[in-house]
């Protein structure tokens, strides 16, 4: 990427939409991507075809919006979802594989096992806002099987859950490594 990937003044030759703060995918809360592992894998792709390329960064879900709306060209990495089919394509092989996990204080009994969603009844979990979860969340969310603190970043449900105003968070390896 440090190759001289950029045109000066080029305007950009295909749109992307990424979710902001997903350290270290992207950095920034909102606006133009400038940094981060989906700009500098984008910015390689694209300068190896003497293509510009610019990212917008939005919550998750508004990505989404966007590119079902087509008003967007593409999205720079988003977990395989058949709904998604319709109007996204994927690569034939991922460039990158997000595993996610619940995030516990360092006190949580060591013997409690999670399988489900059913086995944080009554617990606070610290969500982003805006941000996508999976289906299964979403559901025992809506069902009441626990509750949910909204932030705006990532960092701020860490700092909470250190601090004991949450129990637990669902986060990606990728970004608890990064924070």
């Amino acid at each position: 990427a440090a190759e001289g990937t950029e045109r000066p003044g080029a305007p950009a030759d295909n749109q992307f939409v990424d979710g902001a703060n997903l350290p270290p995918l992207t950095l920034e809360p909102a606006g133009l991507a400038s940094r981060g592992l989906s700009f500098d894998l984008m910015q390689l792709i694209f300068s190896r075809m003497d293509r510009c390329a610019s990212i917008i960064l939005l919550p998750q879900l508004r990505v989404f919006k966007q590119l079902n709306t087509l008003q967007a060209d593409g999205v720079t990495l988003a977990r395989l979802a058949p709904e998604r089919y319709e109007y996204l394509a994927y690569t034939a092989t991922p460039l990158v594989t997000l595993r996610g996990y619940l995030y516990f204080r360092a006190d949580w009994p060591a013997d409690k096992v999670i399988n489900s969603w059913e086995d944080v009844r009554g617990l606070r979990l610290g969500v982003v806002r805006g941000r996508y979860y999976p289906e299964e969340f979403t559901r025992a969310r809506e069902q009441g099987v626990f509750t949910t603190v909204e932030v705006v970043n990532s960092t701020q449900l860490v700092g909470m859950l250190i601090r004991g105003r949450i129990d637990a968070l669902p986060f990606l390896e990728i970004e608890a490594k990064q924070i």
